[in-house]
């Protein structure tokens, strides 16, 4: 199910993860040892670093430099703290892999697979409820307000966190730690042996349509609605038509590359899954190289997800200098009364408009909804609650 599991399991060392003639074996045992002992243990770590740093940076701005009164914040928060506890196993990956073993006792097996499976999900479902939260908040503003409220949000988070924790519960039940006959321990999911094809199979299945095929088609499907409602929403003020083209195009992007950035980073490993599943292959070199390709892809969401659904927030930059005292106090207290915040296309939002992630879809939705005037070519928008 997970890639602890599948790697400890299946890619044992010792040989035995390629497969060669005489003459080829010996490059190919000292290729697999490479990747396995040195290559695959140093990506992991590099990416776990990465990870674990830009998510603790986003909890740190979340709950010290930013006020938690929007939907979004929590949802993020959630995240976060999911790809931290996602990633907080990578270090025991890494360590199995260059041992080619299991070091850390039945215990800790049973805790590092079940916390993966777990943060997986979570994060995932997190994902999704950001899209429909994005939906609510740009095409439902006012329709479904109530949606987007505090206490609603902690609630769709301790129900994702809920429903994460259920799906994991045959990884707890299951994960184990067998010892070989050369000695070495594996940390893996161990089956009944009468069923144990059947339930990889119902384990590998259900996690692929559950954790990936239904979280890809709520985000899709989230997203190009938001598309749609900009697009359908034009204004016929010229200036206020082009600013909105403009910024439109911007959110196109910027969902494509939410869409497309989660199918690239989940789909290889999936695929992987089903593919040993369907065919039963069995393990070589390009099946060990491809494997820890797709896992390190999987992990990679966790290190790319505080970048577009934080960084690229004007909100979440400017806190982050004030925390880092790059601006001056002064100047962050005169913006904060300030009624309009202009920015760089021209367009003046509410301060109210601005205070949160998203503020560039928020401002183009008010472009085609609210009252506008337009003194010395600037568009200002009265504030509204979104």
């Amino acid at each position: 199910m997970d890639g602890v599991g599948y790697y400890t399991g299946v890619m044992t060392g010792n040989g035995s993860a390629v497969n060669g003639t005489d003459d080829s074996l010996e490059t190919l045992l000292l290729a697999s040892d490479i990747i396995t002992k040195i290559v695959a243990p140093t990506v992991y770590s590099v990416e776990s670093a990465a990870a674990l740093l830009g998510n603790a940076l986003v909890i740190y701005m979340l709950l010290g430099f930013t006020k938690m009164k929007d939907a979004t914040h929590y949802y993020i928060l959630n995240l976060a703290l999911a790809d931290t506890l996602f990633m907080l196993g990578v270090p025991f990956i890494s360590v199995s892999s260059a041992m080619e073993q299991w070091v850390f006792g039945k215990a800790m097996c049973k805790i590092v697979l079940s916390m993966d499976a777990m943060s997986m999900f979570n994060s995932v479902f997190t994902l999704a409820v950001l899209s429909v939260d994005r939906y609510l908040a740009i095409v439902c503003s006012t329709s479904h307000a109530h949606l987007r409220r505090p206490k609603v949000a902690i609630a769709v988070s301790l129900s994702v966190l809920a429903a994460s924790i259920l799906l994991t519960i045959p990884v707890m039940t299951v994960s184990d730690t067998v010892q070989l006959e050369d000695g070495t321990s594996i940390c893996f999911l161990n089956w009944p042996v009468d069923e144990a094809m059947f339930w990889h199979k119902v384990i590998t299945s259900y996690t692929f349509v559950v954790g990936f095929v239904l979280p890809l088609a709520v985000i899709s499907v989230s997203y190009l609605l938001v598309v749609r409602h900009l697009k359908a929403s034009a204004s016929e003020h010229a200036a206020v038509a082009r600013v909105s083209v403009k910024v439109r195009t911007k959110v196109t992007k910027t969902v494509t590359a939410m869409i497309v950035t989660f199918a690239a980073c989940w789909l290889p490993f999936h695929m992987c899954q089903l593919i040993v599943l369907a065919a039963e292959l069995r393990p070589t070199l390009w099946t060990l190289v491809m494997f820890h390709l797709a896992v390190v892809m999987s992990y990679a969401n966790s290190c790319i997800n505080p970048i577009l659904y934080v960084f690229m927030s004007q909100k979440f930059r400017q806190s982050f200098r004030a925390a880092l005292r790059l601006s001056l106090r002064r100047n962050a207290d005169r913006r904060a009364n300030q009624r309009y915040v202009r920015r760089r296309d021209g367009i003046a939002c509410s301060r109210q408009d601005m205070d949160g992630f998203l503020e560039e879809e928020k401002c183009e939705a008010n472009l085609t909804i609210l009252p506008y005037s337009v003194p010395r070519g600037n568009v200002y928008l009265r504030e509204t609650t979104v």
